[in-house]
């Protein structure tokens, strides 16, 4: 059943139609694509069956695109160590799984621009905790 929901919405919904949205900031379709490419095949399958691991996974997206929108306004993605983190993920050559995108029907370049961009917020996301637990400890 809910296999059958996730495809349904998939033919209703393109890459950027939202999911879920708060104060501004929110999840777009292709954020959950990108999630689900990340997740071994096996695994995407179990995962689609369980709606309440899918809705925290969803509601951990909305907290990463809000760390996104802050780092963003604050002006901190012209900084290192965010900027350099950019950099390696916009170079990087990227490993997609043709299965994927073909199975939402987009183009592999559509899915791709997609993808590093779900790479991005999700590395910054990581980069802030690093980077305030480094201000922490230098300001005792």
């Amino acid at each position: 059943m809910i296999k059958t929901v996730i495809f349904l919405l998939t033919l209703l919904l393109s890459q950027n139609d939202v999911l879920v949205q708060q104060s501004g900031v929110s999840v777009p379709l292709s954020d959950v694509d990108s999630y689900f490419h990340e997740i071994p095949p096996d695994i995407r399958t179990q995962l689609s069956y369980d709606p309440l691991q899918l809705e925290q996974d969803i509601i951990g997206m909305l907290n990463m695109n809000i760390i996104y929108d802050h780092i963003q306004s604050q002006g901190l993605v012209e900084q290192s160590p965010f900027k350099d983190v950019i950099q390696q993920i916009k170079s990087k050559p990227l490993d997609v799984d043709a299965s994927v995108y073909k199975s939402l029907g987009v183009s592999a370049d559509e899915f791709e621009k997609n993808y590093r961009h779900y790479l991005i917020k999700k590395a910054l996301y990581s980069t802030l905790q690093d980077y305030l637990l480094q201000q922490i400890d230098e300001k005792k």
